[in-house]
């Protein structure tokens, strides 16, 4: 930036001499020199001593910004004296909007998370503790036990982890993540990184053993028994529908324990808490996830309060509707009483990140639409303008979601399913593209609960059966209708009233429009006319219809999305162009999977089925 205003025409704040003053002596000579040679020009003094001070920063040498804010110091000295000296125009068009990129990135750029599975802790923390002779069994004993161990270790001055000990590749690559936090802390930034996700959360001793481990890399600092200070937050993901009903009781279980108190304590009694979309639909299908998601957040929120702790959910949402995607103002407004009180956070993932925020004005709308959402929402719990439906509703929803739940399990547990769908879908090329940069299942084998939520849901997307975002959905409402649980009059009052409901109901129509089961159908010929994959397809067949007939019934509508027409058309639109490269890919993969065909061709086809793909992927949009 190049500011040549001089003095001989307005004068500048004396804070900008005071500064050339301070630093002139710190640049380099040929600096040195531009400064004498333009003495009038004190801006531009002024930029090249911060310039060479950004210089140093890097280089961690003396003169250098020890924080960020002091560089933003230096440029709000600047933007004063321009608005103080007759400067507006520079200061508004150029000063400001480079404080605002500088107050945005900092030295950092951008704010990384550390995410690992809380199985690997579990292996690491019991390596350790066995090595120091603390403990020779800890991963068999007992709960309770277990986080009676770890909150001594937790305050024990003595360290566990020695120098000399030679622990397995992943303990040592734990131990490292929590060392490049410190790191990164300590040498670019504070707000660089600082929560350490654990997934697959399911105790209490989960989140205890990560933080001795934070402990014991430095990130944790306790003296005579206290913690004196903690950089890192620990932030439990509950992910399945078992540890979503259980995470009220974990939490609690934290709150009262005193090693966790004092780590609240040194974090702003602040708690963030990563909620799973993905595998929760992928465990319970779309009602059960996303109304025990919906009631966990109200039970977080309520134990918070209870122990006057500030709680922050971290929503790990996808791109398609299965994964928590769809559309973010309603999803924001749909969420529970309190549990946005102008805060979220929200991952966004694949091709919504390109289709969101690529183009500068869609970003900005996006954008806005959270802001604003994330506004309404808490001025709504303020004035108390957010009804407490679930009050009302919870005995009847409660059974729509274990009926919904049972059917859907029974379906993916069925004898036959798992060869099903890797026969009735493209997941063996979805395996072997680069859709994400983990592999597609957490361990060897072919079960469904190894395979991760990504290729499961985009597989179902690819052969437009998309099971994922509504099956289950029509048997529980049904049954609970045919039980005179409810009654279609109450439920579409609840569609029209509850925020949760209505959001959710429209997401599964938007889904719905986009099944196919023509197309799908085309897919069952690679079951080569096997009975028991045509009686697993029959069966999705139906609910597809029960989930259609109970959407209308629900909407009043006489068809899917009648009340979007915009989207209706545009999906309608799409199909023309999607529906041949179905086609083509159900006649190749039958190809590609013939035992005969030799090596050459095979590679051939399968780079004709990775666009294949891609192109279905890219007209069905929010797939991933």
């Amino acid at each position: 930036m190049l500011i040549s205003s001089t003095i001989k025409i307005s004068s500048v704040d004396p804070a900008l001499n005071g500064m050339i003053k301070k630093y002139s002596n710190s640049i380099n000579e040929k600096d040195q020199l531009r400064i004498k040679r333009n003495p009038a020009e004190v801006y531009r003094a002024v930029f090249l001593i911060i310039s060479n001070r950004l210089k140093k920063t890097l280089a961690n040498d003396v003169y250098c910004y020890s924080q960020i804010d002091e560089f933003i110091n230096d440029l709000m000295l600047i933007y004063k004296s321009l608005m103080n000296n007759k400067g507006k125009q520079i200061a508004d068009t150029m000063v400001a909007p480079f404080i605002y990129k500088v107050k945005t990135f900092g030295f950092h750029l951008t704010m990384l998370d550390i995410r690992q599975n809380a199985n690997n802790l579990r292996i690491a923390i019991n390596e350790i503790l066995k090595n120091s002779g603390v403990v020779n069994n800890f991963d068999s004993l007992s709960e309770d036990r277990k986080i009676e161990i770890l909150t001594k270790e937790i305050f024990n001055n003595r360290p566990i982890v020695g120098s000399n000990n030679k622990y397995k590749k992943s303990t040592k690559q734990i131990l490292d993540e929590f060392a490049v936090i410190k790191w990164a802390v300590e040498k670019i930034s504070s707000h660089s990184c600082r929560d350490y996700i654990i997934s697959n959360c399911s105790t209490a001793s989960d989140i205890l053993t990560a933080l001795l481990l934070a402990k014991e890399s430095g990130c944790l600092k306790s003296t005579g028994g206290k913690f004196s200070c903690s950089i890192i937050n620990i932030l439990p993901l509950f992910e399945t529908i078992e540890d979503l009903q259980n995470s009220s009781i974990i939490i609690k279980t934290l709150f009262e324990n005193k090693a966790y108190k004092a780590q609240l304590k040194c974090r702003a009694n602040t708690q963030i808490v990563m909620l799973g979309y993905s595998d929760s639909n992928k465990d319970g299908g779309i009602f059960t996830s996303n109304y025990e998601l919906f009631k966990t957040q109200k039970e977080l929120k309520s134990i918070c309060s209870d122990y006057d702790i500030e709680l922050m959910l971290f929503h790990g949402r996808g791109g398609s509707i299965s994964r928590g995607g769809g559309p973010v103002f309603q999803s924001i407004l749909a969420q529970p009483k309190g549990s946005v009180e102008g805060k979220i956070k929200i991952t966004e993932q694949g091709e919504m990140i390109s289709s969101k925020y690529l183009m500068h004005e869609i970003a900005r709308k996006n954008l806005e639409y959270i802001s604003s959402a994330v506004i309404i929402s808490a001025i709504n719990t303020k004035r108390g303008k957010q009804p407490e439906f679930l009050f009302r509703y919870q005995n009847v929803f409660d059974k729509i979601s274990d009926y919904s739940f049972g059917y859907y399990r029974g379906l993916i547990e069925s004898r036959h399913f798992v060869d099903y769908f890797r026969t009735a879908t493209p997941i063996d090329i979805i395996e072997n593209i680069e859709i994400g940069s983990r592999p597609a299942s957490r361990k060897k084998g072919t079960e469904i609960k190894n395979l991760r939520a990504i290729p499961w849901v985009f597989s179902w997307t690819q052969n437009r059966q998309t099971i994922s975002g509504w099956f289950g959905f029509g048997y529980g409402i049904k049954k609970c209708v045919d039980e005179k649980l409810t009654t279609w009059k109450e439920l579409n009052a609840i569609y029209k009233e509850w925020n949760f409901f209505n959001a959710l109901v429209q997401n599964i129509e938007m889904v719905l429009l986009k099944t196919d089961m023509m197309i799908a159908e085309e897919y069952i010929s690679l079951c080569n006319g096997k009975k028991e994959f045509i009686n697993i397809f029959e069966r999705i067949k139906e609910e597809y219809y029960n989930c259609v007939e109970v959407v209308l019934k629900i909407t009043g509508e006489k068809n899917l999305l009648d009340s979007n027409k915009q989207l209706q058309q545009s999906l309608f639109l799409r199909n023309p162009y999607i529906d041949p490269v179905s086609f083509i890919q159900v006649r190749y993969l039958k190809i590609y999977r013939d035992m005969k065909i030799n090596d050459s061709r095979k590679k051939k086809i399968f780079s004709l089925l990775h666009s294949s793909v891609n192109g279905i992927a890219s007209g069905l949009k929010n797939t991933g």
